[in-house]
């Protein structure tokens, strides 16, 4: 997934995305804003999923079970 940085609050955001029915290049905008500053209702920042081997370390906590640190 490509991601692009929102020009106003500095989030993450899909590289492409479908506005009024076509698709929208983002890369192609100076000013790149993400669907939250524009107010799109339900719209919420990009999360990257993570897992073990690409993403953050484990813990232990005190009964010695793996919680994300």
């Amino acid at each position: 997934m490509d991601i692009v940085v929102c020009s106003e609050c500095g989030g993450n955001m899909p590289r492409f995305e479908i506005v009024g029915g076509a698709e929208k290049d983002w890369t192609n905008e100076a000013r790149p804003t993400c669907g939250q500053c524009r107010g799109v209702p339900g719209a919420k920042p990009l999360q990257r999923k993570r897992d073990v081997l690409g993403g953050f370390p484990w813990k232990r906590d005190e009964t010695g079970k793996k919680v994300p640190k």
